[in-house]
């Protein structure tokens, strides 16, 4: 096999051999010839490769990829004609349902004899006595006694693991008879509105609400009373602006004390500016000097720019430290 012809002839026969027989394919009864082409195929693929000179022979490798191409083609066509029973299973009717009972039966003691044997040896179904099977079967299935040797909850489960069908829960479906209610004679309330006191909500007075929550012009009209009544705060001087809304008792009450700090400035009331150290002071501002400034800029106090400022926990601990706060010169609130 030197020069490949012998292999060559060898493929040749099989792909022949394959084409005169495509009809068996097409009738779905051409298994045996597939097996047979295969193992030839196999064989003298073997040969070529145990020639060291036909290992490299290209036209060799070529014609085993075409007759094993062939047996492929044929064995897809032999396998879409397939001919199977009734019910559409290459098992036949008895070995099926041996295979059942062995997969369903709850204690395998209840098995037959004869099925076991039949089962393990691979020879379930082998018997034609279909008439003997079914009478002696299905009188033995029905029974009562028979009915429960079988876990049928495995089969539902089984078919619903390879099946497309939704598990249903016959709880979603309701009742199967709904109960007819008996009809009630309810009676009718006489109208009493016009009889006896009638009994309603208590009336309350408006001055018995007592409103402990303050608004916020409240509170920025006794910040501003706060800095208005210290006698170092006169008309003119000022007053470290860190040291006027800290508390450093509280963070929380420091921010709110910021806010109400800036409606004082926005409106007015204080003027924010820098000492001569670069250090943000604030002084108040006199009513004459107020309506002076309106009347310049001629505007009205209301449309003035309201800034409002940002301040973190950390920045706050540290102006605490750097003025030395030790006390809040607003009032604490509670």
């Amino acid at each position: 096999m030197s020069d490949g012809r012998e292999a060559l002839t060898s493929y040749e026969q099989i792909q022949d051999k394959l084409s005169s027989n495509l009809s068996d394919a097409y009738r779905g009864v051409g298994g045996q010839l597939i097996r047979e082409s295969l193992l030839e195929i196999d064989q003298v693929y073997e040969k070529v490769q145990a020639d060291k000179k036909q290992r490299k022979h290209n036209e060799v490798l070529l014609k085993d990829a075409e007759a094993f191409r062939d047996a492929s083609n044929f064995a897809a066509i032999n396998f879409k004609n397939v001919k199977h029973g009734d019910v559409g299973l290459t098992l036949t009717r008895n070995e099926f349902l041996k295979q059942l009972k062995k997969y369903l039966v709850i204690d395998e003691g209840d098995l037959d004899i004869d099925d076991e044997e039949d089962i393990d040896n691979g020879n379930a179904g082998v018997s034609n006595d279909d008439a003997d099977y079914n009478e002696d079967h299905s009188s033995r299935i029905t029974s009562s006694n028979t009915f429960y040797e079988y876990n049928w909850l495995k089969l539902g489960a089984l078919y619903l693991s390879v099946s497309d069908k939704s598990i249903l829960c016959d709880s979603l479906n309701g009742p199967l008879e709904t109960e007819k209610k008996a009809p009630i004679t309810r009676t009718r309330h006489a109208n009493d509105i016009n009889r006896g006191t009638l009994t309603t909500a208590l009336t309350i007075d408006p001055q018995e609400i007592i409103k402990d929550d303050q608004t916020t012009y409240d509170i920025v009209k006794s910040v501003y009373s706060d800095f208005t009544s210290d006698a170092d705060n006169e008309e003119g001087k000022t007053m470290n602006f860190f040291k006027f809304f800290i508390n450093p008792n509280s963070f929380l009450q420091s921010i709110e004390n910021l806010f109400y700090v800036s409606f004082l400035i926005k409106e007015g009331r204080l003027n924010l500016l820098k000492d001569d150290k670069g250090v943000p002071v604030v002084r108040l501002v006199s009513e004459e000097e107020r309506l002076r400034t309106v009347e310049d800029d001629n505007t009205t106090a209301g449309d003035y720019v309201h800034h409002i400022a940002s301040m973190d926990y950390d920045t706050w601990r540290k102006l605490i430290e750097k003025f030395n706060i030790t006390e809040s010169f607003i009032e604490e609130r509670g």
